[in-house]
């Protein structure tokens, strides 16, 4: 399950690995290309992703599945194993932003009261002036935690992030709540699935804060740190990744 800024094609370093022992599933969710923005359609809800994917199980015969998310697609699977538990059979988590559990603790609700003023407000402000450019670049330097990092990418890797520009726009423009749900450490605590919980070593503090929320209120979970990749874990080091969450499947 692909992030913001992302399809089924992120996911290309993974498929022929896991295939040799899994049917492996990857697709682009809703509003991501190569789907196409639906004018009338302009609500940008977890838990509609959440469905989606329900009913996409359904449609191919694929629970109880291993579910693999990144980042906003952890969200979805998360918000999915907690309504429909039965569709699952474990979780791999790699940097959810659930952004609400950063306000449990004072370091935490400081990089969440930063993280939206120096990144999520003025993205939200450029793509609401119609500046899509800006919009992605905001958000894309701030999720890896280094400014600039847009404009050092090839030319290919900035056209694919832009023409996701249309998508995270409809993020930004949804309520936050619908958008990003809050998730309680109580209804987490009732997860029974197993978990594995991923981390980049080069990602900004945050997203290891969350982790951290998530490692204390998910009962089953294991965790490790992908070494020298930021928050793209599954591509900014395929082979460890891959080797990691292979073993954490075989072992259920």
């Amino acid at each position: 399950m692909h992030g913001s800024l992302g399809s089924y094609a992120d996911f290309q370093a993974q498929i022929s690995y896991f295939a040799g022992q899994y049917r492996v599933i990857t697709y682009s969710r809703r509003f991501h290309p190569p789907n196409g923005m639906d004018p009338s359609d302009g609500i940008y809800a977890a838990e509609r992703h959440a469905e989606d994917l329900a009913a996409f199980l359904a449609e191919l015969n694929a629970s109880k599945a291993h579910l693999v998310g990144s980042s906003y697609g952890a969200y979805i699977v998360l918000v999915l194993a907690l309504r429909r538990p039965e569709l699952a059979h474990s979780l791999v988590l790699g940097e959810p932003p659930v952004l609400p559990l950063l306000r449990r603790s004072p370091p935490g609700h400081i990089l969440h009261e930063g993280f939206l003023r120096n990144t999520l407000e003025p993205s939200r402000r450029a793509f609401q002036a119609g500046n899509m450019e800006e919009g992605v670049r905001i958000f894309a330097d701030g999720v890896t935690g280094r400014q600039g990092s847009f404009d050092t990418l090839p030319p290919d890797a900035r056209k694919k992030l832009l023409a996701s520009g249309p998508e995270l726009s409809l993020e930004f423009t949804t309520e936050f709540t619908t958008y990003m749900p809050p998730l309680s450490p109580e209804a987490l605590s009732h997860l029974s699935l197993p978990t594995l919980l991923l981390d980049g070593e080069r990602s900004p503090k945050m997203f290891r804060l969350i982790t951290d929320e998530l490692e204390l209120s998910i009962r089953d979970t294991e965790r490790f740190i992908i070494p020298r990749s930021g928050h793209s874990l599954h591509s900014g080091n395929p082979v460890f990744y891959n080797e990691t969450v292979l073993r954490f499947l075989q072992s259920h």
